[in-house]
Order: structure tokens, then C-alpha cells, then sequence
């Protein structure tokens, strides 16, 4: 609305007169300056300008419908009723044109929240992608190491298995050489024995034919004399047999715990083994869980553009 120089516009008269009319009330230059606050010879310029204007108009309907006075003030009527009605229409006009603002204000609100749930998704899926590809990673090149090294553990417990059994075979097979060795020099201790004793009977009859000329009583203290000391030295021999074959024992008994250890450490790790795969079987349903969250995020996300869909179709109907 366009204002002159001395701050108040025909237009804003005009406005204010016709509101006057439709009350009832006649328009005068106190009542508009009351409400516009403009100068008295602008007022009165524009009031006069409003009056001429609205008695050209009454003139020019009074004129078509007929010439009488009745006709005049038909015509004011008619104009009266055509200005209350463009006013309503203007006033259904800015109700709609608030609700209009309205809505594309609400428009623009659940635009802005779609797009910030959008873009929360978009930060919670990139995220949840990230932190499960880590994840993933980490226990992927978790599970990795631990299998190489189980496979390096199982491989070494494997050749350590092998060069166990080859152990015991050897040592086995020692004990048994062993055994037969030491059969084999107690048969010989034996044999020796027998040819000592046979060559002590010898030595006994060369003595007691020696021995004719000596008494009787001493004869029998030197035979049983050597024999004594013979049956010392054979025990003595037989005694060190025994202990060495004792010390292989023991040796052989220690190699079999060391062997019995190797085996319940592996069976342990085995363990180990297993649960680090029940473990892996745990991290995959957290995967597919994330995945499913993700598929709720994407579903809310397409509620919401529906949404903003429906919300464009209302405001274009308006």
C-alpha cells in the first residue's frame, strides 16, 4: 500500500471508511483520523476522494438498475453488501492464507525432521557398517591367528606326538636290548660262575691233593676262604647289573610323565579351539542383530518420506 508524503494513503482510508459503513456507522474526518492518526487536511482529502468515488459507483449501479431515489439506495445497499462480502472474502482469503503458511510451515518442519532422521540413519548405518566391518575384522583376523597357531600347535603337537611314540619305541626297544643284554650278561655272570666254580672245583682237588700233606682243618679254612671271596665278587657284579637296569627304569618312567604333560596340555588347547569357534558363532548373530537394525532405521526412514509425501499432496489440494 502505497503512502503519501504526509504518512497516510487513500487506500488506508478507504479501508477504514468501508469498515465504518458496514458497522453502520457514517465515516468522518475525526473517526478515520481516531483510528489512522493522519493530518486533518489529508484525511479530509481522502475522505472526500472516497466519498466521490463511492457516489460514482452508487450512480453508475442506481443507473442500471433505474433513475428513481429507491434505486440510489439499492444501489448503496447492493454496494454495501458487495464491500461486506469482498471483506469476508478477503478474510476467508488470509484465514486460508495462514493456513496455507501453516502447513507449508508444517511442511517445512516435518521436512527438516525427515531429513534430520534421515541423516541420523545415514550416521547410525554408516556407523553400526563401520563398527561391525571392525569387528568383523578384528575377529576374523582374531579367529585368523588363533586357527594359524592352532594349526602350528596341532602340526607341532603332532610331531611332537611323532617324535614321542619314536621315543618310546626307542626306548622301548633300549629297555628291551636292555633287558636282553642284561640276560645275556647274567647268563654270562652265570656261565662264569659255573666255569669259575668248575675251575674252582679243579683248583679244590689240585688243593686237596696239595693239601694231603698239610692237616685237614686248615685245608678247609683256605677252601672256604677263596670260595667266600668268590661268591663276594660275584654278588658285587650281579649288584651293579641290577642298579643299572633300576636307572634305566626310572629314566624310561620319567620320559612317559613328560609324555602324559604333552598330552593333556594338547587336549587343553583343544578346548581352547572350540570355544573360540562357539565364540565366532556369537559375533555372526551380533552381525545378523545390526542387520536387522538396520533394516528397522530404513523402514522408519520410508515411514517418514510416506509422511512428507502426503503432507506435499495436502498442501497442493489447498
Amino acid at each position: 500500500m502505497k503512502e503519501t508524503g504526509n504518512g497516510i494513503s487513500f487506500e488506508t482510508v478507504e479501508k477504514i471508511a468501508s469498515g465504518m459503513l458496514m458497522q453502520g456507522v457514517k465515516p468522518t474526518v475525526r473517526g478515520v483520523i481516531s483510528v489512522s492518526g493522519g493530518k486533518t487536511e489529508v484525511v479530509s482529502k481522502h475522505l472526500r476522494d472516497f466519498f466521490h468515488k463511492r457516489d460514482t459507483d452508487v450512480s453508475k449501479m442506481a443507473d442500471e438498475i433505474g433513475s428513481s431515489s429507491v434505486a440510489k439506495l439499492i444501489a448503496g445497499e447492493i454496494h454495501i453488501i458487495v464491500e461486506k462480502r469482498t471483506a469476508e472474502l478477503s478474510k476467508i482469503n488470509e484465514r486460508q492464507k495462514e493456513q496455507i503458511d501453516e502447513l507449508v510451515e508444517l511442511l517445512e518442519d516435518k521436512v527438516l525432521e525427515s531429513d534430520k532422521i534421515k541423516k541420523e540413519a545415514i550416521e547410525l548405518v554408516e556407523s553400526t557398517k563401520k563398527e561391525t566391518a571392525e569387528k568383523i575384522e578384528k575377529i576374523t583376523q582374531d579367529s585368523s591367528n588363533k586357527i594359524k597357531k592352532a594349526e602350528v600347535d596341532t602340526e607341532n603337537a603332532i610331531e611332537d606326538k611323532r617324535k614321542a611314540q619314536l621315543k618310546c619305541n626307542e626306548i622301548e626297544l633300549t629297555a628291551k636290548n636292555t633287558v636282553e643284554s642284561s640276560k645275556e650278561q647274567a647268563k654270562a655272570l652265570v656261565d662264569a660262575a659255573n666255569l669259575n666254580r668248575e675251575q674252582a672245583e679243579q683248583e679244590t682237588k689240585l688243593l686237596r691233593e696239595q693239601v694231603k700233606s698239610l692237616s685237614i682243618d686248615e685245608a678247609k679254612r683256605t677252601i672256604e676262604k677263596e670260595e667266600l671271596q668268590k661268591t663276594k665278587q660275584l654278588f658285587e657284579e650281579l649288584r651293579l647289573s641290577y642298579a643299572e637296569l633300576k636307572t634305566d627304569a626310572v629314566v624310561h618312567m620319567s620320559e612317559n610323565k613328560s609324555l602324559l604333560k604333552d598330552i593333556t596340555r594338547l587336549e587343553y588347547e583343544n578346548k581352547e579351539y572350540k570355544q573360540l569357534d562357539k565364540d565366532l558363532t556369537k559375533y555372526q548373530t551380533q552381525l545378523v542383530e545390526a542387520q536387522k537394525s538396520i533394516t528397522e532405521l530404513n523402514s522408519k526412514l520410508s515411514l517418514t518420506e510416506r509422511e512428507r509425501e502426503s503432507l506435499t499432496s495436502a498442501l497442493s489440494q489447498k
